[in-house]
Protein backbone atom coordinates (compact mmCIF):
# COMPACT_ATOMS: atom_id res chain seq x y z
CA UNK A 1 0.00 0.00 0.00
CA UNK A 2 2.98 2.40 0.46
CA UNK A 3 4.82 2.17 -2.38
CA UNK A 4 1.19 2.22 -4.35
CA UNK A 5 0.27 5.85 -2.25
CA UNK A 6 3.78 6.95 -3.29
CA UNK A 7 3.24 5.96 -6.78
CA UNK A 8 0.02 8.09 -6.65
CA UNK A 9 0.63 11.16 -5.26
CA UNK A 10 4.11 11.16 -7.78
CA UNK A 11 2.01 11.34 -10.63
CA UNK A 12 -0.44 14.23 -9.02
CA UNK A 13 3.11 15.75 -8.80
CA UNK A 14 4.05 15.07 -11.62
CA UNK A 15 0.25 16.85 -13.50
CA UNK A 16 -0.62 19.78 -11.01
CA UNK A 17 -2.30 21.46 -13.60
CA UNK A 18 -4.56 18.87 -14.45
CA UNK A 19 -4.66 17.46 -10.49
CA UNK A 20 -6.03 21.24 -10.11
CA UNK A 21 -8.35 21.74 -12.69
CA UNK A 22 -10.20 18.50 -11.49
CA UNK A 23 -9.83 19.39 -7.94
CA UNK A 24 -11.59 22.99 -8.98
CA UNK A 25 -14.43 21.68 -11.00
CA UNK A 26 -15.40 19.12 -7.94
CA UNK A 27 -14.55 21.57 -5.59
CA UNK A 28 -16.85 24.00 -6.66
CA UNK A 29 -20.04 21.93 -7.41
CA UNK A 30 -19.43 20.11 -3.56
CA UNK A 31 -18.99 23.88 -2.17
CA UNK A 32 -22.46 25.33 -3.61
CA UNK A 33 -24.29 22.31 -2.42
CA UNK A 34 -22.16 22.53 0.62
CA UNK A 35 -23.71 26.29 0.64
CA UNK A 36 -27.00 25.61 0.02
CA UNK A 37 -27.09 23.21 3.43
CA UNK A 38 -25.57 25.10 5.39
CA UNK A 39 -27.60 28.06 4.59
CA UNK A 40 -31.17 26.43 4.75
CA UNK A 41 -29.95 24.61 7.94
CA UNK A 42 -29.32 28.39 9.49
CA UNK A 43 -32.22 30.56 8.01
CA UNK A 44 -34.40 27.92 8.81
CA UNK A 45 -32.85 27.96 12.44
CA UNK A 46 -33.03 31.83 12.54
CA UNK A 47 -36.59 31.72 11.74
CA UNK A 48 -37.53 29.14 13.57
CA UNK A 49 -36.22 31.02 16.72
CA UNK A 50 -37.28 34.26 15.92
CA UNK A 51 -40.76 33.60 15.72
CA UNK A 52 -40.43 33.16 19.92
CA UNK A 53 -43.46 31.23 20.27
CA UNK A 54 -46.05 33.95 18.99
CA UNK A 55 -48.75 32.22 17.14
CA UNK A 56 -50.60 35.30 15.34
CA UNK A 57 -49.57 39.01 13.76
CA UNK A 58 -52.56 41.11 13.93
CA UNK A 59 -52.15 44.23 11.39
CA UNK A 60 -53.74 46.18 8.92
CA UNK A 61 -54.82 44.80 5.65
CA UNK A 62 -52.43 43.61 3.03
CA UNK A 63 -49.46 40.65 2.45
CA UNK A 64 -49.55 38.27 5.23
CA UNK A 65 -45.90 37.61 4.46
CA UNK A 66 -44.93 41.72 4.81
CA UNK A 67 -47.02 41.60 8.10
CA UNK A 68 -44.79 39.04 9.57
CA UNK A 69 -41.67 40.00 8.06
CA UNK A 70 -41.95 43.60 9.01
CA UNK A 71 -43.36 42.81 12.39
CA UNK A 72 -41.33 39.79 13.57
CA UNK A 73 -38.12 39.99 11.50
CA UNK A 74 -38.05 43.87 11.18
CA UNK A 75 -36.89 43.46 7.53
CA UNK A 76 -39.75 44.91 5.47
CA UNK A 77 -42.16 48.14 5.86
CA UNK A 78 -45.52 47.71 7.82
CA UNK A 79 -48.55 47.15 6.23
CA UNK A 80 -49.99 50.12 7.79
CA UNK A 81 -51.28 51.07 11.36
CA UNK A 82 -54.67 49.93 12.90
CA UNK A 83 -56.78 51.65 15.62
CA UNK A 84 -56.36 50.48 19.33
CA UNK A 85 -60.16 50.62 19.46
CA UNK A 86 -60.58 47.57 16.89
CA UNK A 87 -57.87 45.76 18.92
CA UNK A 88 -58.62 46.35 22.39
CA UNK A 89 -60.64 42.96 23.59
CA UNK A 90 -57.50 41.11 22.60
CA UNK A 91 -55.24 43.18 24.97
CA UNK A 92 -57.66 42.27 27.92
CA UNK A 93 -56.42 39.43 29.96
CA UNK A 94 -59.75 37.79 30.13
CA UNK A 95 -59.86 37.52 26.70
CA UNK A 96 -60.63 33.40 26.33
CA UNK A 97 -58.17 33.01 23.78
CA UNK A 98 -55.89 34.97 23.89
CA UNK A 99 -53.03 34.65 26.55
CA UNK A 100 -50.53 37.76 25.57
CA UNK A 101 -51.28 40.62 23.65
CA UNK A 102 -47.66 42.47 23.09
CA UNK A 103 -48.38 45.69 21.11
CA UNK A 104 -45.63 47.15 18.46
CA UNK A 105 -45.53 50.81 17.01
CA UNK A 106 -43.36 51.39 14.09
CA UNK A 107 -42.48 53.74 11.09
CA UNK A 108 -39.25 55.72 12.61
CA UNK A 109 -35.51 54.14 12.74
CA UNK A 110 -32.15 55.72 13.19
CA UNK A 111 -29.30 55.12 10.88
CA UNK A 112 -31.25 52.30 9.57
CA UNK A 113 -31.72 50.68 12.66
CA UNK A 114 -35.62 50.24 13.11
CA UNK A 115 -37.32 52.09 16.69
CA UNK A 116 -40.01 49.97 17.94
CA UNK A 117 -42.90 51.14 20.74
CA UNK A 118 -43.53 48.89 22.82
CA UNK A 119 -44.44 47.05 26.35
CA UNK A 120 -41.67 46.08 28.37
CA UNK A 121 -43.17 42.07 27.51
CA UNK A 122 -41.50 42.58 24.51
CA UNK A 123 -37.90 42.22 26.02
CA UNK A 124 -39.68 38.55 27.92
CA UNK A 125 -40.46 37.23 24.30
CA UNK A 126 -36.77 36.88 23.51
CA UNK A 127 -35.57 36.44 27.11
CA UNK A 128 -33.65 39.39 26.81
CA UNK A 129 -31.64 40.91 29.81
CA UNK A 130 -30.10 44.81 30.44
CA UNK A 131 -26.51 44.49 30.73
CA UNK A 132 -26.14 48.10 31.31
CA UNK A 133 -28.15 50.76 32.81
CA UNK A 134 -32.09 50.26 33.34
CA UNK A 135 -34.96 49.67 31.15
CA UNK A 136 -37.27 52.55 29.65
CA UNK A 137 -39.24 53.74 32.28
CA UNK A 138 -40.37 57.29 30.71
CA UNK A 139 -41.13 58.82 27.40
CA UNK A 140 -37.92 58.87 24.82
CA UNK A 141 -35.27 56.04 27.04
CA UNK A 142 -34.91 53.64 24.79
CA UNK A 143 -32.94 50.01 24.79
CA UNK A 144 -31.01 49.24 22.40
CA UNK A 145 -30.20 45.95 21.36
CA UNK A 146 -26.43 44.55 21.86
CA UNK A 147 -25.58 44.76 17.69
CA UNK A 148 -27.42 47.78 17.25
CA UNK A 149 -25.28 49.73 20.39
CA UNK A 150 -22.06 48.75 18.92
CA UNK A 151 -23.05 49.71 15.56
CA UNK A 152 -24.35 52.74 16.22
CA UNK A 153 -21.89 53.49 18.95
CA UNK A 154 -24.05 54.68 21.27
CA UNK A 155 -23.56 54.02 24.97
CA UNK A 156 -25.65 55.12 27.96
CA UNK A 157 -26.95 58.61 28.11
CA UNK A 158 -26.60 59.28 24.45
CA UNK A 159 -29.19 61.64 22.24
CA UNK A 160 -30.19 60.72 18.89
CA UNK A 161 -33.35 62.08 16.62
CA UNK A 162 -35.12 59.34 15.09
CA UNK A 163 -35.90 59.57 11.25
CA UNK A 164 -39.11 58.91 9.31
CA UNK A 165 -39.06 55.48 7.71
CA UNK A 166 -36.12 52.70 7.85
CA UNK A 167 -34.01 55.06 5.07
CA UNK A 168 -30.93 56.70 6.71
CA UNK A 169 -32.24 59.68 4.88
CA UNK A 170 -30.68 63.23 6.79
CA UNK A 171 -34.05 65.41 5.22
CA UNK A 172 -36.49 62.96 6.97
CA UNK A 173 -35.22 63.83 10.28
CA UNK A 174 -37.96 65.01 12.92
CA UNK A 175 -36.17 68.05 13.28
CA UNK A 176 -38.85 69.47 15.60
CA UNK A 177 -38.83 66.80 18.05
CA UNK A 178 -37.63 65.51 21.07
CA UNK A 179 -34.62 63.67 21.47
CA UNK A 180 -34.34 60.04 22.23
CA UNK A 181 -32.12 59.46 25.34
CA UNK A 182 -30.19 55.87 25.97
CA UNK A 183 -30.89 54.33 29.45
CA UNK A 184 -30.16 50.74 28.60
CA UNK A 185 -28.30 48.10 26.72
CA UNK A 186 -29.66 44.51 26.68
CA UNK A 187 -27.05 41.47 26.43
CA UNK A 188 -26.80 39.92 22.98
CA UNK A 189 -29.27 37.45 22.22
CA UNK A 190 -28.66 36.21 18.57
CA UNK A 191 -32.51 37.37 17.91
CA UNK A 192 -34.19 40.12 15.86
CA UNK A 193 -34.12 42.20 18.97
CA UNK A 194 -30.30 42.56 18.68
CA UNK A 195 -30.42 44.99 15.83
CA UNK A 196 -33.18 46.78 17.20
CA UNK A 197 -34.13 49.91 19.17
CA UNK A 198 -37.07 49.68 21.66
CA UNK A 199 -38.79 52.59 23.58
CA UNK A 200 -42.30 53.29 24.93
CA UNK A 201 -45.74 53.13 22.88
CA UNK A 202 -46.04 56.74 23.81
CA UNK A 203 -42.85 58.14 22.34
CA UNK A 204 -43.62 56.67 19.08
CA UNK A 205 -47.07 58.07 19.30
CA UNK A 206 -45.42 61.69 20.94
CA UNK A 207 -43.11 61.97 17.79
CA UNK A 208 -45.78 61.12 15.41
CA UNK A 209 -48.29 63.56 17.01
CA UNK A 210 -46.41 66.28 16.90
CA UNK A 211 -47.10 66.03 13.40
CA UNK A 212 -49.47 64.55 12.72
CA UNK A 213 -51.58 67.37 14.77
CA UNK A 214 -49.44 69.93 14.79
CA UNK A 215 -51.75 72.78 12.81
CA UNK A 216 -54.18 71.29 15.63
CA UNK A 217 -52.56 71.94 18.20
CA UNK A 218 -51.69 75.96 16.86
CA UNK A 219 -55.58 76.44 16.32
CA UNK A 220 -55.81 75.41 20.49
CA UNK A 221 -53.04 77.62 21.28
CA UNK A 222 -54.73 80.59 19.86
CA UNK A 223 -58.46 79.60 21.11
CA UNK A 224 -57.40 78.97 24.46
CA UNK A 225 -55.88 81.30 26.90
CA UNK A 226 -53.13 80.14 29.52
CA UNK A 227 -51.73 77.81 27.37
CA UNK A 228 -48.12 78.01 26.69
CA UNK A 229 -46.67 77.53 23.67
CA UNK A 230 -43.44 76.51 23.99
CA UNK A 231 -44.46 73.63 26.66
CA UNK A 232 -47.53 72.52 23.81
CA UNK A 233 -45.55 69.37 22.99
CA UNK A 234 -46.52 65.48 22.86
CA UNK A 235 -45.76 64.80 26.61
CA UNK A 236 -48.52 67.51 27.24
CA UNK A 237 -50.97 65.90 24.33
CA UNK A 238 -50.62 62.63 26.01
CA UNK A 239 -51.43 64.58 29.55
CA UNK A 240 -54.66 65.82 28.32
CA UNK A 241 -55.86 62.45 27.61
CA UNK A 242 -54.75 60.99 30.98
CA UNK A 243 -52.51 58.56 29.08
CA UNK A 244 -49.82 57.00 31.67
CA UNK A 245 -46.40 58.58 30.49
CA UNK A 246 -44.43 55.68 31.81
CA UNK A 247 -45.06 51.76 32.00
CA UNK A 248 -44.23 49.55 34.51
CA UNK A 249 -41.11 47.75 35.52
CA UNK A 250 -42.04 44.21 34.80
CA UNK A 251 -42.20 41.80 31.76
CA UNK A 252 -45.92 41.85 32.33
CA UNK A 253 -47.83 44.87 31.52
CA UNK A 254 -50.77 45.86 33.53
CA UNK A 255 -54.27 45.68 32.12
CA UNK A 256 -54.66 48.97 31.42
CA UNK A 257 -51.14 49.70 29.69
CA UNK A 258 -52.18 49.82 26.20
CA UNK A 259 -55.17 48.90 25.14
CA UNK A 260 -57.43 51.69 26.93
CA UNK A 261 -55.61 54.16 24.85
CA UNK A 262 -58.57 53.55 22.10
CA UNK A 263 -57.45 57.54 20.70
CA UNK A 264 -54.03 55.73 19.47
CA UNK A 265 -52.99 53.58 16.68
CA UNK A 266 -50.51 50.84 16.70
CA UNK A 267 -48.86 48.97 13.80
CA UNK A 268 -49.35 45.31 15.15
CA UNK A 269 -49.90 43.20 17.58
CA UNK A 270 -48.11 39.85 18.26
CA UNK A 271 -50.26 37.22 20.22
CA UNK A 272 -49.93 34.31 21.96
CA UNK A 273 -52.86 31.67 22.83
CA UNK A 274 -53.48 30.43 25.62
CA UNK A 275 -53.97 26.63 24.14
CA UNK A 276 -55.08 25.09 21.07
CA UNK A 277 -58.48 24.49 20.03
CA UNK A 278 -60.86 24.63 17.04
CA UNK A 279 -61.30 28.18 17.98
CA UNK A 280 -57.53 29.30 17.60
CA UNK A 281 -57.08 27.53 14.68
CA UNK A 282 -59.89 29.29 12.85
CA UNK A 283 -59.12 32.46 14.40
CA UNK A 284 -57.13 34.15 11.77
CA UNK A 285 -59.89 32.74 9.16
CA UNK A 286 -62.54 34.64 11.08
CA UNK A 287 -60.74 37.66 11.78
CA UNK A 288 -59.94 38.04 7.82
CA UNK A 289 -63.23 37.42 6.51
CA UNK A 290 -65.23 39.33 9.13
CA UNK A 291 -63.26 42.73 10.20
CA UNK A 292 -61.06 45.44 8.89
CA UNK A 293 -57.82 43.62 10.06
CA UNK A 294 -56.09 40.83 8.81
CA UNK A 295 -54.20 37.70 11.33
CA UNK A 296 -51.23 35.61 9.65
CA UNK A 297 -49.97 32.90 11.20
CA UNK A 298 -46.24 33.18 11.30
CA UNK A 299 -45.31 29.59 11.07
CA UNK A 300 -47.62 29.08 8.05
CA UNK A 301 -46.62 32.50 6.38
CA UNK A 302 -42.88 31.61 6.44
CA UNK A 303 -43.55 27.56 5.29
CA UNK A 304 -45.02 29.32 1.70
CA UNK A 305 -42.39 31.70 1.67
CA UNK A 306 -39.90 28.57 1.96
CA UNK A 307 -42.00 26.74 -0.86
CA UNK A 308 -41.75 30.07 -2.99
CA UNK A 309 -37.98 30.20 -2.81
CA UNK A 310 -37.32 26.56 -3.24
CA UNK A 311 -37.39 26.69 -6.90
CA UNK A 312 -34.84 29.10 -6.42
CA UNK A 313 -32.66 26.40 -4.23
CA UNK A 314 -33.86 23.97 -6.64
CA UNK A 315 -31.84 25.62 -9.82
CA UNK A 316 -28.90 26.04 -7.22
CA UNK A 317 -29.03 22.72 -6.61
CA UNK A 318 -28.98 21.36 -10.00
CA UNK A 319 -26.21 23.94 -11.09
CA UNK A 320 -23.81 21.85 -8.61
CA UNK A 321 -24.81 18.63 -9.65
CA UNK A 322 -24.44 19.55 -12.78
CA UNK A 323 -20.72 21.00 -12.13
CA UNK A 324 -19.84 17.63 -10.15
CA UNK A 325 -20.88 15.57 -13.28
CA UNK A 326 -18.79 17.82 -15.44
CA UNK A 327 -15.77 17.34 -12.67
CA UNK A 328 -16.26 14.04 -13.33
CA UNK A 329 -16.26 13.72 -17.38
CA UNK A 330 -13.16 15.98 -16.46
CA UNK A 331 -11.54 13.24 -14.31
CA UNK A 332 -12.27 10.79 -16.74
CA UNK A 333 -10.65 12.71 -19.46
CA UNK A 334 -7.59 13.45 -17.39
CA UNK A 335 -6.65 9.60 -16.49
CA UNK A 336 -7.10 8.92 -20.04
CA UNK A 337 -4.70 11.48 -21.06
CA UNK A 338 -2.41 10.69 -17.91
CA UNK A 339 -2.68 6.39 -18.65
CA UNK A 340 -1.47 7.03 -22.34
CA UNK A 341 1.23 9.07 -21.44
CA UNK A 342 2.27 6.29 -18.69
CA UNK A 343 1.93 3.11 -20.31
CA UNK A 344 5.40 2.99 -20.46
CA UNK A 345 5.57 3.52 -16.80
CA UNK A 346 3.23 0.68 -16.49
CA UNK A 347 4.29 -1.57 -18.77
CA UNK A 348 7.30 -1.46 -16.88
CA UNK A 349 5.74 -1.64 -13.39
CA UNK A 350 4.22 -4.91 -15.01
CA UNK A 351 7.74 -6.04 -16.11
CA UNK A 352 9.23 -5.68 -12.55
CA UNK A 353 5.95 -7.92 -10.86
CA UNK A 354 3.37 -5.55 -10.28
CA UNK A 355 0.49 -7.64 -10.77
CA UNK A 356 -2.57 -6.32 -13.50
CA UNK A 357 -4.89 -5.86 -9.67
CA UNK A 358 -2.56 -3.49 -8.42
CA UNK A 359 -1.79 -1.41 -11.52
CA UNK A 360 -5.60 -1.30 -11.89
CA UNK A 361 -6.14 -0.36 -7.55
CA UNK A 362 -3.81 2.21 -8.27
CA UNK A 363 -5.43 4.14 -11.23
CA UNK A 364 -8.89 3.64 -8.89
CA UNK A 365 -6.93 5.16 -5.80
CA UNK A 366 -5.55 8.38 -7.95
CA UNK A 367 -9.39 9.18 -8.86
CA UNK A 368 -10.44 8.66 -5.40
CA UNK A 369 -7.63 10.85 -4.37
CA UNK A 370 -8.66 13.64 -6.35
CA UNK A 371 -11.84 13.22 -5.38
CA UNK A 372 -11.47 13.21 -1.55
CA UNK A 373 -9.14 16.71 -1.81
CA UNK A 374 -12.12 18.11 -4.27
CA UNK A 375 -14.80 16.99 -1.66
CA UNK A 376 -13.03 18.56 1.31
CA UNK A 377 -11.64 22.03 -0.49
CA UNK A 378 -15.60 22.29 -1.66
CA UNK A 379 -16.93 22.03 2.17
CA UNK A 380 -14.01 24.58 3.16
CA UNK A 381 -15.50 26.90 0.37
CA UNK A 382 -18.87 26.45 1.43
CA UNK A 383 -18.11 27.71 4.84
CA UNK A 384 -15.99 30.54 3.19
CA UNK A 385 -19.43 31.56 1.02
CA UNK A 386 -21.53 31.36 4.02
CA UNK A 387 -19.10 33.31 5.92
CA UNK A 388 -18.89 36.35 3.31
CA UNK A 389 -22.95 35.99 3.08
CA UNK A 390 -23.36 36.39 6.80
CA UNK A 391 -20.89 39.32 6.64
CA UNK A 392 -22.85 40.85 4.15
CA UNK A 393 -26.15 40.39 5.14
CA UNK A 394 -25.86 40.76 9.13
CA UNK A 395 -25.80 45.14 8.98
CA UNK A 396 -29.55 44.40 7.14
CA UNK A 397 -30.97 41.37 8.86
CA UNK A 398 -30.96 38.91 11.55
CA UNK A 399 -29.20 36.06 9.84
CA UNK A 400 -27.79 34.89 13.06
CA UNK A 401 -24.76 33.50 13.59
CA UNK A 402 -23.38 30.94 10.86
CA UNK A 403 -24.06 27.03 10.95
CA UNK A 404 -20.55 25.71 10.54
CA UNK A 405 -20.87 22.56 12.19
CA UNK A 406 -20.91 19.49 9.21
CA UNK A 407 -24.01 17.89 7.95
CA UNK A 408 -25.09 14.20 6.96
CA UNK A 409 -26.63 15.48 3.86
CA UNK A 410 -22.88 17.05 3.16
CA UNK A 411 -20.82 13.42 4.33
CA UNK A 412 -23.52 11.85 1.71
CA UNK A 413 -22.59 14.68 -0.91
CA UNK A 414 -19.24 13.81 -0.63
CA UNK A 415 -19.44 9.90 -0.78
CA UNK A 416 -21.35 10.61 -3.76
CA UNK A 417 -18.25 12.51 -5.46
CA UNK A 418 -15.95 9.64 -4.08
CA UNK A 419 -18.44 7.10 -5.88
CA UNK A 420 -18.72 9.01 -8.82
CA UNK A 421 -15.07 9.45 -9.05
CA UNK A 422 -14.58 5.38 -8.72
CA UNK A 423 -17.11 5.10 -11.67
CA UNK A 424 -14.96 7.52 -13.84
CA UNK A 425 -11.82 5.67 -12.81
CA UNK A 426 -13.21 2.17 -14.35
CA UNK A 427 -12.65 2.85 -17.69
CA UNK A 428 -9.03 4.14 -17.49
CA UNK A 429 -8.24 1.55 -14.68
CA UNK A 430 -9.52 -1.65 -17.12
CA UNK A 431 -7.13 0.15 -19.63
CA UNK A 432 -4.18 0.19 -17.44
CA UNK A 433 -5.10 -3.40 -16.31
CA UNK A 434 -5.03 -4.53 -19.86
CA UNK A 435 -1.34 -2.68 -20.43
CA UNK A 436 1.54 -5.39 -22.23
CA UNK A 437 4.40 -5.96 -19.92
CA UNK A 438 6.31 -6.24 -23.22
CA UNK A 439 5.92 -2.67 -24.28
Amino acid sequence: MGTTWQLVMGYLRYRPLAATLSIGLLALGVGLLSLLVLLDQQLTRQFERNLAGIDLVIGAKGSPLQLVTSSIYHADAPTGNVPIAEVKAFGNPKHPLIEEAIPLALGDSYRGRRIVGTTQSFLGLYDASIAQGKTFDKPFEVVLGANAARKLALSLGDEFKSVHGLDDNPDLVHADGKSFSVSGILEPTGLVIDELIITQLQTVWDVHGSHDHGEEDAHDHDDHEGHDHDNHTGHDHADEHNVPTSEPRTLNPEPAAWYTKTDQNITALLAKFKGRNTMTLNFARNLNANTNLMAATPAVVMAQFSEQVSSAEDVIQALAIVIVLASMLSLLIILLNALRERKGDLSLLRALGATPGFIFGMVLLESVVLAILGSLAGLVLGRFGLWILNQQLADKYPVGQGAFALQTVEGYAVLGAIGLALIAALYPAWRAYRVDPGL
